[in-house]
C-alpha cells in the first residue's frame, strides 16, 4: 500500500492533489492511503519512522515552517521517501536540491493534471527500480542489499569494495570478484561505469564536474577518458528525467 502525505496551507490545492492522485492510483488498482496536512509542523510530527510515508507532496511557501525546512526535517527520518514540491514559484531549485526533491510541480501551470500524472509515472517507475534486491557473498558474510543501498563499487587488484548506506550508516563490504561481473549483475539498476575501477549508483551522485563526480558520502571519483562521454550522457539523462 502506498502511504501518501499532502501538505499545503491552501485547501484548494490539497483537494486537487487528492483528486488527481486518487484517480491515478484507482485506475491502476493500487491500494493507498492519503493523509492531508495544512502545515509543516503537523507533517514532521506525523512522520516518526522512515516508512510512515512513501511519497510526500509538499507546498514550499507556507507560514511557520516552510516547505524547504519541512523537507530537511523529513530527510532526517527517511532518505527514501519521495518528496515532490508543489509550488507557485520556480526560484527554489537549489534549496530543493539540498532536500533531494524528486520533482517540482508548478501550481500555476494549466496542465497541472497532466504534470501530476507524469510525476506519478516517474515515482512508480523509480519505486520499482528501488525494489531490486541482491544477495552477495562478502568477506563479512552473506549480505542482502537493495540496489539503492549501494553508493558505488570500487575495484583494486581483483578485490571489489561495495560502499553502501543502510540502517542509517555507511559500510564498506569486500569480496574477490571482477568489477565486470558486478556491472553485469547490476545492469538493470541505475548504475554507471565511470572508469575501469568505479561503478557508481547514479541516484547517489551529488554533483558532477568536468572530470569527476561527487558521491553521497562526499567522495570524489574520477572519470576515465575512455568512459567519460558515455557516463556523462547516462548521468545527465537521468537528471533530465527526474
Amino acid at each position: 500500500m502506498f502511504r501518501i502525505a499532502l501538505c499545503d496551507d491552501e485547501e484548494e490545492y490539497l483537494e486537487h492533489e487528492e483528486k488527481y492522485i486518487s484517480k491515478y492510483l484507482d485506475k491502476l488498482d493500487f491500494d493507498y492511503k492519503i493523509t492531508k496536512f495544512t502545515n509543516g509542523f503537523q507533517l514532521v510530527n506525523a512522520m516518526s519512522q522512515p516508512h510512515d510515508f512513501d511519497m510526500i507532496f509538499l507546498d514550499i511557501d507556507m507560514a511557520g515552517l516552510n516547505g524547504i525546512e519541512t523537507a530537511k526535517q523529513l530527510r532526517k527520518v527517511s532518505d527514501e521517501v519521495f518528496i515532490v514540491f508543489v509550488t507557485a514559484y520556480v526560484n527554489y531549485s537549489m534549496e530543493g536540491y539540498e532536500a533531494r526533491a524528486f520533482r517540482y510541480l508548478l501550481k500555476t501551470k494549466d496542465d497541472f493534471k497532466v504534470r501530476m500524472r507524469e510525476c506519478m509515472n516517474a515515482i512508480i517507475l523509480e519505486y520499482d527500480r528501488r525494489k531490486n534486491c541482491y544477495f552477495f557473498s562478502f568477506r563479512e558474510g552473506m549480505v542482502q542489499l537493495f540496489a539503492d543501498e549501494i553508493l558505488y563499487v570500487e575495484s583494486e587488484l581483483h578485490v571489489v569494495t561495495f560502499v553502501v548506506y543502510r540502517n542509517n550508516q555507511l559500510e564498506r563490504l569486500t569480496r574477490y570478484v571482477g568489477l565486470n561481473e558486478i556491472e553485469e549483475m547490476l545492469k538493470k539498476s541505475l548504475f554507471c561505469r565511470i572508469s575501469q575501477s568505479y561503478l557508481v549508483n547514479i541516484r547517489h551522485i551529488l554533483r558532477m564536474e568536468e572530470n569527476q563526480v561527487q558521491m553521497r558520502d562526499g567522495t570524489w571519483l574520477p572519470f576515465s577518458k575512455s568512459r567519460k562521454a558515455k557516463a556523462k550522457e547516462a548521468i545527465l539523462g537521468y537528471w533530465g528525467e527526474v
